[in-house]
């Protein structure tokens, strides 16, 4: 089962991306009278049901979210990507990362700990600091709860956050062995300047590699 929020649809994508016949989903969507006609006509699959949430001002619905339910697992994607394929990369040879998506998967059957994957393609002055407050807000807690947040650090963080949060972001050499090299980097930065501080959290940092043809 998978709830799929997105401004932007490409049916094709979806199709290519998810079985919708074995699949139950809800695609959440921005759709006037009109549109939503539209896209119950053109529906691909029985097991989909679209939801379309009313707009009561002036307005869009511009969110983007995955709630997927696995067997043993729930998993939460907050992407800034459209269900689109330009918005994930998928631009013919050209792979790129243009977006963000942070993944967090639930262990159904325990509250202990949450194992956290950040995806991105541009990287600010990043604190281990900051990182554990986002944390704590994947595990339920409201940062701004001083019981919570002391000090500016947050409570009830695992002995070591880099076991169960994950940033990944290309190096250098990774972007220069792509096929497109230095050209395809597009949005990818971050200033070395940051990166070399001693508050910078780079022990959670991972890799990014793409698993496609694409990468040389």
């Amino acid at each position: 089962m998978a709830v799929v929020s997105s401004f932007q649809w490409d049916e094709d994508f979806l199709r290519q991306n998810i079985d919708v016949f074995r699949t139950k989903l809800y695609l959440v969507v921005y759709a006037d009278s009109d549109e939503q006609q539209s896209y119950e006509e053109s529906k691909p699959s029985a097991n989909i049901r679209y939801i379309y949430p009313p707009i009561y001002r002036r307005g869009i619905m511009h969110s983007k979210l995955m709630i997927l339910k696995f067997a043993l697992y729930l998993r939460i994607v907050v992407p800034t990507a459209n269900f689109v394929s330009y918005d994930w990369g998928y631009t013919g040879p050209d792979l790129t990362v243009e977006q963000i998506a942070i993944l967090l998967s639930l262990g159904l059957a325990t509250s202990n700990t949450v194992e956290l994957d950040v995806v991105s393609s541009s990287v600010g002055k990043l604190t281990m600091e900051f990182l554990a407050k986002i944390y704590a807000s994947c595990r339920g807690y409201q940062i701004s709860d001083r019981r919570i947040v002391q000090n500016g650090v947050a409570k009830e963080t695992p002995g070591d956050l880099a076991d169960h949060f994950r940033f990944y972001f290309p190096s250098l050499k990774t972007v220069l062995g792509s096929l497109q090299g230095r050209g395809g980097a597009g949005t990818i930065c971050l200033n070395s300047k940051w990166f070399n501080e001693a508050s910078f959290p780079r022990k959670v940092f991972r890799e990014c590699i793409s698993g496609t043809a694409q990468y040389a």
